[in-house]
Parts: C-alpha cells; sequence; structure tokens
C-alpha cells in the first residue's frame, strides 16, 4: 500500500520515536524512506538573528555580525545534515531503503511541498502537543500539514510517550541511589 514514505525529523527526542514508526511501517510495507528535515530560523536550536547596529554607524560591526551569523548558520545545516545521515544509517541498518533531504524554509509548507515533489505515499512526523493558545501563537506543524497536504498523515502524538519516559528515568535514577 505505501510504497514512499517521508518522514519529518527535527532536533528533539521526538524524532527518534518517529523514526522507530516509520522504520517499522517502511518494513511492513517495504517501502521506500526518504527523511526530511526543514531548516528553519524558529527552531529552537538553530542560531540566532543578532540584533543589527545602524550600518550607517558602525559598518564593520554589522558586516562582521552577519559574517559571524552565517558562519553560525552553515555550521547549524552542517550538523542537522550529519544527524540526518545518522538517522539514514539507522534505518539502512534496520534493513530499510532509506534517503534523506535538507531544505530551508517553514515546516508545514515545505513538508507538503516535498511530499508531492517525491510522489510520497504517507507522510510521518511528531506532535508535541501543543494546543489552545500556544498552538495559536506558535502554531502547529503537525496541524498544517493534516489540513494542507493531500494524502494520507501519521502523525505521532508523542507527548505522552516522552512524560512517562522522564518518568520512568526519574523512577530509575531514584532507585538507583536508594
Amino acid at each position: 500500500m505505501y510504497r514512499h514514505i517521508l518522514v519529518a525529523l527535527d532536533h528533539t527526542e521526538l524524532s527518534d520515536i518517529v523514526l522507530e514508526h516509520a522504520i517499522a511501517l517502511a518494513k511492513g510495507f517495504s517501502a521506500k524512506l526518504t527523511l526530511l528535515h526543514v531548516l528553519c530560523s524558529e527552531e529552537g536550536v538553530s542560531p540566532v538573528m543578532p540584533l543589527m547596529p545602524l550600518p550607517d554607524y558602525y559598518p564593520a560591526l554589522a558586516s562582521t555580525t552577519l559574517e559571524q551569523y552565517q558562519q553560525e548558520w552553515e555550521a547549524f545545516s552542517a550538523r542537522s545534515l550529519a544527524h540526518l545521515a545518522q538517522y539514514q544509517t539507522q534505518a539502512e541498518a534496520a534493513g530499510v531503503r532509506a534517503e534523506h533531504i535538507q531544505k530551508g524554509g517553514r515546516p508545514g509548507p515545505t513538508i507538503c511541498e516535498v511530499a508531492k515533489e517525491l510522489g510520497a505515499d504517507l507522510i510521518v512526523l511528531g506532535r508535541r502537543g501543543h494546543s489552545g493558545l500556544s498552538e495559536l501563537l506558535i502554531g502547529s506543524v503537525s496541524n498544517y500539514v493534516v489540513h494542507h497536504c493531500a494524502g494520507a498523515v501519521l502523525v505521532c502524538n508523542l507527548s505522552g510517550a516522552i512524560t512517562a519516559e522522564a518518568r520512568q528515568t526519574a523512577s530509575d535514577e531514584k532507585a538507583a541511589v536508594s
């Protein structure tokens, strides 16, 4: 049924769980995975654009600040690409055909665009559990994808899984101390 699965990943611990689900699906359907990371300046671990002094007053400082930001952005891009390559290796070690892509842009629209370009049968992504006002203010990539992408979308609602995992880790650490 599914031959090509697009997996949207970011720099959170949720991506590990999303990838596990995608690998299981790909194995079950003998499907290919395309792992996607969208470079976005709003991502929590991306470099922050510095406040710029007025170039007319401090042209050398403005130029240096921009150069430093560009270097930080290029390093962030390289780390993200290396992270995707590790995910690809993990999928291939599990016996799944995989490739990876990194594109810049807004995550929701970019995921939909890439899915359409690739002809993906299924999109797999995670959901952090934003709701109400926080979803309204910062948006929800999963909500955007569900409402704007043609085709099947699997949203892994992982907010409870991470909380349960954190509770188990804390319980294990407490037992080890006792």
